[in-house]
C-alpha cells in the first residue's frame, strides 16, 4: 500500500516534469522508502536487542532461522583476560522471550533496519529509474 503511493506520486511527478528518469529525485524516494521500511519493521526481533527469557536478561546473537533465535545469557560473565566464562547460548523461539517496550528500543531498531538497507541496498537501488520499487523488501 505505501509502496503504490509513492509509485503514484512518483509517476505523477514524472509526468508532469515528462523526464523518464530524474536522477535527483531517485536518492530522495529510495531512502523515503527505507524510512517507511524500516518503520513497518520496528517491533521485529533484531541481533543485538535484549530480551527477557525466564527471568534472565539475554542479547539475541543469531537469528538466521526465525522464528528460533540464539540468546546469550551471561551468568556473571568473569572475565579473564581472553575469554568470557559461565555463560549460556539458548536457542529459543520468539513466543517464549520477551522484548523490551518499544519505547526503550525504538531508536535501535529503527536504525538497524535502516542502516542494514543503506549500507547494502542503497547503491543498487539508487540506480533504478524513479518509481522502481526497492530490492530487499
Amino acid at each position: 500500500m505505501v509502496d503504490d503511493f509513492i509509485a503514484e506520486i512518483s509517476a505523477i511527478i514524472l509526468r508532469n516534469f515528462k523526464l523518464k528518469y530524474f536522477k535527483g529525485m531517485r536518492p530522495l524516494e529510495v531512502k523515503a522508502r527505507y524510512v517507511l521500511w524500516s518503520l513497518k519493521r520496528i517491533n521485529r526481533p533484531k541481533i543485538g536487542e535484549m530480551v527477557y527469557h525466564e527471568g534472565n536478561i539475554g542479547i539475541l546473537i543469531q537469528g538466521i532461522n526465525a522464528p528460533y533465535w540464539d540468546i546469550y545469557f551471561s551468568d556473571g560473565c568473569d572475565y579473564d583476560g581472553y575469554n568470557y566464562n559461565d555463560f549460556t547460548i539458548k536457542h529459543i523461539h520468539e513466543k517464549d522471550f520477551r522484548m523490551k517496550p518499544l519505547w526503550q528500543r525504538f531508536k535501535y531498531s529503527f536504525k538497524t533496519s535502516y542502516d542494514f538497507q543503506i549500507n547494502y541496498w542503497y547503491s543498487i537501488d539508487v540506480r533504478q529509474p524513479v518509481g522502481y520499487v526497492i530490492s530487499y523488501s
